[in-house]
């Protein structure tokens, strides 16, 4: 049995787009290596500097998985593979979009003076984010299963 052609032609616009957003990626890193070796690595560990680098080359090495499982290299042909890799893209997916946020939170709070009133804000601005983000998510998960 044979996909439709219009599946097809969305596959492949798909893999299209994800490939030149990876090569895009890819490119970023190389154009700014050099600058990251100079700012960066020389710099003293701070939980800043852990954070930009776990989500600099975990998102790297999570994007190159997710290319090798996009071309079928990576496959199993196993639902419970599939099932797998989805929750580990979902998991990873958060926690990179979470650490970006953690270095913009951080940067805000560095331009506002480190101060105690700053930090207090933006933690509670932060928590009120993941509630609200949590609650949507619970609401998308109930109201799918719902008849209309």
């Amino acid at each position: 049995m044979s996909a439709p052609p219009e599946f097809l032609n969305f596959l492949f616009i798909r893999k299209s787009l994800f490939f030149a957003g990876h090569t895009l990626l890819v490119y970023d890193y190389l154009l700014t290596f050099s600058r990251e070796v100079e700012y960066v690595w020389g710099a003293p560990w701070t939980i800043v500097k852990a954070t930009f680098l776990l989500n600099r080359y975990g998102n790297l090495i999570g994007q190159s998985v997710v290319a090798l499982e996009e071309t079928g290299n990576l496959s199993h042909g196993s639902e419970k593979f599939c099932a797998s890799f989805n929750l580990s893209a979902a998991i990873f997916m958060i926690f990179s979009a979470e650490s970006i946020h953690i270095l913009v939170l951080t940067r805000a709070w560095a331009i506002w003076g480190c101060t105690y009133r700053a930090a207090v804000l933006l933690i509670l601005l932060y928590v009120v984010y993941i509630v609200v983000v949590v609650g949507m998510l619970i609401f998308a998960a109930t109201a799918a299963n719902c008849e209309y």
